[in-house]
């Protein structure tokens, strides 16, 4: 979603001396039919009530986990993604598991999950900038880069180990997990 630069500007004049702001201020401007803020919100309350409720729905999907066993690791995982093969405007999940299934759809999701950290990693960056703290932002990222350096290089020792200790079969890469809803 993006707004014009003179609704930014009105919402921007609504701080207070200190910088803060509150959702509910915004609303109660926006209230006056002749607020410049006023069509960006639905009054009619059903509509607004059943696209609230919409928001909760996705919300509540969104925290359904799915356990999945990987070398026996168990990771919780959400169990149900935004399907990208979904119309457009259309707010459809596929159970993670599924996706999994086909190798297109697995890439699919993946993109979309990367997008989303991509995206993340820009907006803290922006924030780390404006906060004077981009040094700071880096010095995480290089120590993140670092420390699962030295993570993946002790699962790789330990795997190693387990194999010469000949304790079962080893997932391959590319290979699928077992997925357990």
């Amino acid at each position: 979603m993006t707004i014009s630069k003179a609704k930014a500007d009105y919402i921007r004049a609504m701080a207070d001396g200190n910088g803060h702001i509150e959702p509910k201020a915004v609303v109660n401007e926006a209230r006056d039919p002749r607020s410049i803020l006023h069509d960006e919100f639905e009054w009619d309350v059903h509509k607004a009530s059943e696209a609230h409720w919409m928001e909760t729905a996705r919300s509540l999907i969104r925290f359904v986990k799915l356990e999945v066993e990987i070398e026996r690791q168990t990771i919780l995982a959400p169990y149900y993604v935004v399907d990208p093969s979904r119309a457009p405007k259309s707010k459809r999940f596929i159970q993670l598991n599924i996706a999994a299934r086909d190798q297109k759809m697995a890439r699919r999701v993946m993109q979309d999950e990367l997008d989303r950290i991509v995206a993340a990693i820009r907006r803290a960056q922006d924030v780390a900038a404006v906060l004077g703290l981009s040094d700071a932002f880096e010095e995480f990222l290089d120590a993140w880069k670092e420390l699962k350096t030295k993570s993946e290089r002790m699962k790789e020792e330990k795997a190693k180990a387990k194999a010469r200790k000949g304790k079962g079969p080893q997932r391959r890469r590319g290979q699928q997990p077992e997925l357990r809803a």
